[in-house]
């Protein structure tokens, strides 16, 4: 379909290539959920984004950088 995907976690162990094989995947260990949100999505065009974490608090995060990126696109 001609989607980009890229996986961010912040456990170094669960972003290895040996679990995701497909090198068309990105994948990112971060240390700041903002920053790789934010780099992971660019300019926020034609981007899909999905949130899948236990810890509400690091979903609210990201949807903050995404909302972050969409609000400057749209300034």
């Amino acid at each position: 379909m001609g989607y980009r995907a890229t996986l961010i976690d912040d456990r170094a162990e669960f972003v290895m290539r040996e679990h995701f094989p497909n090198p068309e995947i990105e994948l990112v260990a971060a240390s700041n959920w903002a920053e790789a949100v934010i780099a992971a999505v660019g300019n926020g065009q034609e981007s899909v984004w999905q949130s899948s974490r236990v810890d509400t608090s690091e979903d609210e995060q990201c949807l903050r950088a995404v909302m972050t990126v969409e609000l400057t696109m749209w300034a």
